[in-house]
């Protein structure tokens, strides 16, 4: 079956919840069904990256701890082919290059997926460790609920 959808984890899992992109993917790993549906999921602790890893596929969602003023935990959804991130969302980065940039580098050689779906969540913690915040463990099942839901619904 061929590849029609890539579930990418964002950040860096040795600096706390800024590793929330890679739990969430690797929940949804331990789903089998999902790789016989035509789904890749991958972790990527370099935004460069995604133009590559956006390639050859119809339907891109993105799992990153963010920081964007709201409550740690807080889940929000971006339809980046539609909605730009507001001006307060900063993706937690430790390369000069984000996702912000990445975007605009996208539309400027049109190497963009059908859809790109962002899944940030609010972050507390960002220093060097491996242990989530216990708000931002609590908002991985529902942002696992809403991407089986989001590949449900690309299914049909």
């Amino acid at each position: 079956m061929s590849l029609f959808a890539r579930i990418i984890g964002l950040g860096n899992e040795y600096r706390c919840d800024d590793g929330v992109g890679f739990v969430v993917v690797r929940r949804l790993q331990a789903q089998l069904t999902l790789y016989q549906q035509g789904i890749e999921m991958l972790c990527c602790d370099d935004e460069t990256r995604l133009l590559d890893l956006w390639k050859d596929v119809a339907h891109v969602i993105m799992i990153d701890a963010a920081s964007f003023g709201a409550v740690a935990g807080t889940i929000m959804r971006f339809d980046l082919l539609t909605q730009p991130l507001p001006a307060s969302f900063e993706s937690i980065s430790t390369h000069t290059v984000g996702l912000r940039e990445v975007l605009g580098i996208a539309h400027i050689l049109y190497s963009l997926p059908d859809s790109l779906v962002l899944y940030a969540i609010e972050g507390k913690e960002y220093a060097a460790g491996i242990t989530l915040s216990p708000e931002v463990t609590r908002a991985v099942d529902e942002v696992v609920q809403r991407v089986q839901a989001e590949l449900q619904a690309y299914a049909c």
